[in-house]
């Protein structure tokens, strides 16, 4: 359904997907019933039963290449355009780590430690409770100045 996928590819959830399903299977229900449409229903059978089903049927992202990186991170261009220290810092760390840039921005100074001789930094609130972690810096990342 054509309809249903440009509902998912905008992000609409789950709730309204089916909702919108149910209001179209019962108008064509309706349009059968009194003579005024003479096919099967088309939504007979159209809704979305999980979240997971939703992450299967829209597209995930495509993956930088090795030489997108190269050319993002190209030392002369990004110091240049990266002048102030968080907008230099933020994408090479989560390059580094791979921790979403929301969570990295949102780090204190004090969950930046070192722990058995290794520099991580605690992830304390995030998106959800599996996302609560300690993330070691990558040696590069703290060599780096």
């Amino acid at each position: 359904m054509t309809y249903k996928n440009r509902l998912l590819a905008n992000g609409t959830g789950v709730s309204v997907i089916n909702s919108k399903m149910s209001y179209l299977r019962m108008l064509f229900l309706y349009a059968i019933n009194n003579n005024l449409y003479f096919a099967e229903n088309p939504f007979e059978k159209v809704k979305i039963s999980t979240k997971s089903k939703i992450k299967q049927m829209t597209p995930s992202y495509k993956e930088f290449s090795d030489d997108d990186l190269k050319s993002i991170f190209e030392e002369v261009g990004y110091k240049d355009f990266m002048k102030k220290s968080d907008y230099y810092w933020l994408p090479i760390m989560g390059l580094y780590t791979g921790a979403r840039l929301e969570e990295l921005a949102s780090l204190r100074l004090e969950q930046v430690y070192e722990e058995d001789g290794i520099w991580v930094f605690d992830i304390e609130r995030a998106k959800n409770a599996n996302s609560i972690r300690k993330v070691p810096l990558h040696k590069n990342l703290v060599q780096s100045k």
